[in-house]
């Protein structure tokens, strides 16, 4: 009672005074009774978003170049998770003409919400062309990355009934996050690491080497809870996210825990289709760049219906089917700094 009054007394003397009341201030006051919390500070992975953009990207200039290979050579493309796309051609002669033809492709690049058409840089370095978005593009890109993220991890709070948290936005794709009276800060880092995103992939191969070279149109991921295993899987995704419709709870054949799933009428029709092509071929279900199951025989599908069975406890099925419901984060979201807060007063300016 005592705190409400001071609320409401602050609040007043601000008027009086012609000082604006902060949401901080508020925040902070009706905190005052509870028994602490935590503050975290969080980075949005934008540039594999952008490398991901750049992928189709890459699907219209290497059309637009293959057409000038009598002049330019053969076309490849190096891999660098940083939100630009690198090209290699064969004849370092033709690298002005490459970078021409490239120029000109870009016109027909795909837009994104906020910006229909979008702005590039192209650099050439010997035999290399080097696209990236250019810097107005980029921060377009990265408001409507970090609002989507906002979004996602406000649904994401309601889920695990957190709604008494804070999230703002400190600048563009840096997210910080406080609430009193909440959960440990391991498990939130958790709840916030985790995007959530689920896709079904081909199994090439397996390694215990973590620097296998996957192949091209692969990579080498970890399986999770094996520790020194690794799979080759493909890159393209059978079925992801947008395919599944539901997830729940449920257990296997054998009564373990296990995440039961519902598909979209397109989701069904792709995934049967592929069992049938790849009949007795391993699946990999991936999240995240993790594998979390293999197989599959671990998948039933009844119609639009499926298991995905693991070696999951109750306690993790139960928190990865309500991320999963909570739908997953547009990017990765990496936690560069966090504390516990026993008071309003550690609560940083």
């Amino acid at each position: 009672m005592f705190s409400v009054l001071r609320v409401i007394f602050i609040a007043f003397w601000s008027v009086l005074c012609g000082i604006a009341i902060s949401a901080e201030m508020v925040f902070a006051e009706r905190a005052d009774t509870k028994e602490g919390g935590v503050y975290l500070v969080m980075r949005e992975r934008a540039y594999d978003a952008k490398t991901e953009y750049m992928e189709k990207v890459w699907q219209i200039v290497r059309d637009a170049l293959v057409a000038e290979r009598s002049t330019v050579g053969f076309i490849s493309r190096e891999l660098r998770l940083n939100g630009n796309l690198y090209i290699i051609i064969t004849e370092p002669a033709g690298a002005r003409h490459a970078s021409e033809v490239v120029t000109g492709a870009l016109s027909e690049a795909p837009g994104f919400p906020g910006m229909s058409s979008p702005g590039f840089a192209v650099q050439v370095e010997g035999s290399r062309l080097v696209v990236a978005l250019d810097e107005e593009s980029s921060n377009v890109f990265s408001e409507y990355l970090t609002d989507r993220s906002v979004s996602a991890l406000a649904l994401r709070l309601k889920v695990f009934g957190l709604e008494g948290g804070r999230i703002d936005v400190l600048e563009n794709e840096v997210i910080r996050f406080f609430a009193f009276d909440t959960k440990p800060v391991s498990e939130l880092i958790y709840l916030f690491e985790t995007q959530g995103r689920l896709s079904l992939r081909s199994v090439v191969g397996r390694s215990k080497d973590s620097s296998a070279d996957a192949g091209a149109g692969n990579e080498l991921l970890p399986f999770r809870n094996k520790k020194g295993s690794h799979l080759i899987v493909e890159r393209r995704d059978i079925i992801k996210n947008e395919d599944f419709l539901s997830f729940e709870s449920t257990f296997d054949g054998n009564g373990h825990p296990a995440i039961g799933f519902r598909l979209s009428v397109e989701g069904t029709q792709t995934l049967t289709a592929h069992t049938r092509r790849e009949m007795g071929g391993v699946v990999a279900i991936v999240l995240d760049n993790e594998v979390i199951s293999t197989n599959i025989n671990v998948i039933r599908i009844p119609g639009d219906e499926g298991v995905i069975a693991g070696e999951f406890d109750q306690t993790d099925a139960n928190r990865l089917v309500s991320i999963l419901k909570a739908g997953g984060l547009p990017t990765k979201l990496d936690v560069v700094q966090y504390r516990e807060i026993s008071s309003p007063l550690d609560l940083p300016n």
